[in-house]
């Protein structure tokens, strides 16, 4: 990606579902630009089967793999790897977030932050 994704506004319930590979990966999103690579703000957003790839080597700035943004925001996580070099991976400032069979990893900051 070129930059940050926001998911805002949504009508019902999102599902990003990815297929693993012959390699037995899972399809990557990535975003090199040093800001976060999913911002969830508002709504109920499913992750399965995926990596959250945030390559920057930018250390300083908010570059998580997934931040859980918006009080009405719902995430919920499953088998989905988070990677963030320069920040955490993933950062709730408000909101839920669910982890299930999930790996953080490779992370420049903490692996999870809460702020609450």
């Amino acid at each position: 990606l070129p930059g940050t994704l926001e998911l805002t506004g949504l009508p019902g319930r999102l599902v990003m579902r990815g297929e693993r590979g012959p390699d037995g990966q899972p399809p990557s999103l990535r975003c090199a630009a040093p800001q976060p690579l999913l911002i969830v703000q508002d709504g109920e957003v499913v992750l399965e089967d995926l990596m959250l790839w945030q390559t920057s080597l930018r250390h300083g700035v908010d570059a998580e793999a997934l931040h859980v943004a918006g009080f009405k925001a719902a995430v919920s996580c499953r088998r989905v790897a988070l990677r963030s070099h320069s920040d955490c991976g993933v950062c709730v400032s408000a909101g839920r977030l669910q982890l299930t069979d999930c790996a953080i990893q490779d992370c420049g900051g903490g692996g999870l932050v809460l702020f609450r």
